[in-house]
């Protein structure tokens, strides 16, 4: 029962550090050296399970290392999609106003940061 939902993130080359993987450990898949991007399991309820994950996020990124921002992209059991663009600073969150027929993916592939805020 509930509303659940699933995200996925692009491969940033973070090595997550040891206590974001056992927090997370039966809910996100991890590469086998702790790298990569991160993936929920399954589906959960974004107001239980991933609570606190985006600021978990911020804390486990290593921001002398890394610079920009990283992108988290929930897609809602409902076909609703949210964005979360967890910066050193700031975590904001963003989605589509609105939705319109289309004819397959019409999103053009050369588009890069349309959704940042």
């Amino acid at each position: 029962m509930g509303f659940r939902s699933t995200f996925t993130t692009e491969d940033y080359g973070l090595l997550w550090p040891q206590w974001f993987r056992d927090k997370y450990s039966g809910a996100i898949w991890f590469a086998a050296d702790g790298s990569g991007p991160l993936n929920s399991v399954g589906e959960a309820k974004t107001y239980g399970l991933w609570s606190y994950l985006h600021d978990d996020i911020q804390a486990a990124i290593d921001w002398d290392k890394f610079s920009g921002k990283f992108v988290l992209v929930y897609l809602h059991e409902c076909g609703g999609i949210t964005r979360c663009q967890i910066e050193k600073d700031v975590i904001r969150w963003t989605e589509p106003s609105g939705w319109k027929p289309s004819d397959g993916v019409e999103h053009n592939y050369h588009c890069y940061g349309c959704s940042d805020v």
